[in-house]
């Protein structure tokens, strides 16, 4: 947006500009006839990717020429949760971004930042070509997470990410019945 005596012009606004090359980079890397572009994981992915490079889970400080943020991944005392806050795609979004979110936060805590970086990045990474929406993205995060080509076995961070896409509503069932 240009600038208005609403909103601040969009340009100069860092979080927003790394937030639109998230779209960018989440149409490059699906893996086509495998992964699909899904709207709101876009926009949850654009927020997440922008919250990592600025530190800062506030999307769009400064757009209403304050500090208050526009969309925050990480709100304080909640979890935007699947299906509960299945509204428009930014809102949406909100809960993939929040996921991912959560698990950087979880990894860094237990491996220190580099690794815990490095980590998350490889399972988004993952989520971002193979999944086709936010409930799909967990097999996919998973799947990317796998080091020996099982991931019925588990992962080596497979708690994590589990944990994660728990406090978002996102889970899978497993188990047998006798």
């Amino acid at each position: 947006f240009r600038s208005s005596a609403m909103c601040q012009n969009t340009g100069l606004l860092v979080d927003v500009v790394y937030h639109e090359f998230g779209h960018a980079l989440h149409a490059a890397e699906i893996i086509e006839g495998v992964g699909s572009f899904d709207g709101a994981m876009s926009e949850g992915a654009a927020d997440f990717l922008a919250a990592s490079i600025t530190n800062d889970p506030g999307m769009g400080r400064g757009f209403f020429f304050s500090d208050v943020a526009l969309r925050d991944i990480d709100p304080v005392n909640s979890e935007y949760t699947w299906p509960k806050d299945i509204q428009e795609i930014h809102h949406t979004g909100l809960i993939f971004g929040g996921t991912f979110w959560d698990l950087r936060k979880a990894l860094i805590a237990a491996f220190g930042e580099t690794e815990g970086v490095k980590i998350t990045n490889k399972v988004y990474l993952g989520a971002l070509r193979r999944a086709v929406s936010i409930p799909s993205s967990m097999i996919e995060a998973l799947a990317a997470d796998d080091d020996d080509g099982d991931v019925s076995n588990g992962t080596p961070h497979e708690c994590f990410i589990r944990d994660a896409y728990g406090r978002h509503g996102l889970r899978t069932a497993t188990g047998s019945i006798a």
